[in-house]
């Protein structure tokens, strides 16, 4: 809770929250304050704030943002602490960081291409995936089910996937 007392305290006037326009363009501007936003507003519901980011970070083709990109655009509006706290949060939320900025995956672009597709035909998530007739795992993939590992008796591992129904609007 300190930490959101701290961040109210700190210059988030509109000048100081997009002074970083000339070096980044304006969509990623706004991915980065949808970060920061999801960030001060998370204390309302914490594992919402996670999967809400989780979600939006699997369907979108941009570049994952990078430590450097944040404390580029923060440093002198927020503490070095704060900063860390907004990039550890994003890294957590999104299963990957990166010092700097880096091209996802052909795996990623596909997906985000599918669902685009899919979208423009006016198909709702899941149903759409569902009449395409793809594997299970490739369904699970697309409608952006977040998997976890579980470690089975020896070396055998299963993948779980936790059920989401959305539809996305790009």
């Amino acid at each position: 809770m300190t930490l959101l007392l701290h961040c109210r305290e700190a210059d988030l006037s509109p000048d100081a929250l997009i002074r970083h326009e000339s070096w980044m363009s304006q969509e990623r501007n706004h991915l980065l304050l949808q970060i920061f936003w999801i960030y001060l507003t998370r204390w309302e519901d914490i594992p919402a704030a996670y999967e809400a980011l989780r979600l939006i970070w699997n369907s979108i083709p941009h570049p994952y943002i990078s430590s450097a990109e944040i404390e580029k655009a923060y440093t002198g509006v927020l503490s070095s602490e704060e900063i860390k706290d907004i990039y550890e949060f994003y890294v957590e939320a999104v299963g990957e960081g990166t010092s700097e900025v880096q091209s996802r995956s052909l795996k990623h672009y596909c997906r985000t291409t599918m669902l685009s597709i899919l979208w423009q035909s006016n198909q709702w998530l899941p149903e759409g995936i569902q009449q395409i007739g793809l594997p299970n795992k490739l369904q699970a993939y697309l409608k952006l089910k977040k998997a976890f590992k579980r470690k089975l008796e020896g070396n055998c591992t299963a993948h779980v996937f936790v059920n989401k129904r959305f539809h996305l609007g790009f």
